[in-house]
């Protein structure tokens, strides 16, 4: 786990690091080094439309495909009601938005896993 301690620095170094009072940083020590580098921000405005985005999406594919197999009362339970495909489309949803966040995490990071 990674613990977590206070360190004081001067304004005119803070001010050259790029970095604020109260920000929380991280600290990486070599042998003949200091590395402070600030995390970045998350970027909630992309996954907020990410996540619309996707609501809209399975919510047509929920219509359409009532619609299209002319199933206009739909039930609550059975293979084909109401339960069943919001497990489905959950699912599908849920695979979409891991391999999206999945693919950008490691393509921003750089690491390759084997």
């Amino acid at each position: 786990m990674a613990e977590k301690h206070i360190l004081a620095l001067p304004d005119d170094l803070k001010a050259q690091l790029g970095v604020r009072s109260g920000l929380e940083v991280e600290i990486h020590m070599g042998t003949d080094e200091l590395i402070i580098q600030s995390p970045k921000p998350v970027e909630a405005k992309k996954q907020r439309w990410g996540m619309i985005v996707l609501t809209i999406l399975m919510t047509c594919v929920f219509v359409g495909y009532f619609l299209v197999r002319k199933i206009y009362s739909v039930s609550l339970v059975g293979s084909e009601s109401v339960a069943t495909m919001v497990l489905m489309l959950t699912t599908l949803s849920g695979l979409i938005s891991f391999s999206v966040v999945f693919s950008r995490l490691k393509r921003t990071s750089g690491v390759i896993y084997h």
